[in-house]
């Protein structure tokens, strides 16, 4: 017999499937830990109910591109090969300024970053950062 309502079975799987989802996706902190660590992340794209279930208003995260020239020599700095040594995790914006906020350093990308008001900026951020964590 035919019922256009959705038999039990299907309505249960349609669930397990989106509390699957749910339970596997990553949340931004974890997104930015990995990617601080250097694993690349790679997302489920031929899902069509991924994309339904994911909230639009997440914006995608960007993280600062850790082989640019300019990054490098900031490493160098503090003698150390990576962002996560430092202890913050590096985001990037469409934005002119630079903020500091939970360990996040969120700042526009790395060929912005070479104008002399925003490496000002950047320095005078780092400093304080390093100051409030005594570190040396």
């Amino acid at each position: 017999m035919y019922s256009p309502r959705p038999s039990l079975l299907q309505s249960n799987n349609s669930a397990f499937e989106e509390r699957a989802l749910n339970e596997t996706a990553l949340n931004d902190y974890q997104k930015a830990t990995l990617q601080a660590m250097g694993i690349v992340l790679y997302e489920l794209r031929e899902n069509p109910r991924a994309a339904e279930l994911n909230n639009p208003a997440i914006e995608q995260v960007n993280f600062i591109d850790q082989t640019d020239t300019f990054i490098k020599q900031i490493l160098a700095v503090f003698n150390v090969t990576s962002i996560a040594e430092l202890g913050f995790t590096w985001q990037i914006q469409d934005s002119e300024t630079i903020m500091l906020k939970d360990n996040i350093l969120i700042s526009p990308d790395a060929k912005a970053l070479t104008s002399p008001l925003l490496k000002k900026q950047l320095w005078e951020t780092l400093q304080d950062l390093f100051k409030t964590q005594e570190w040396s």
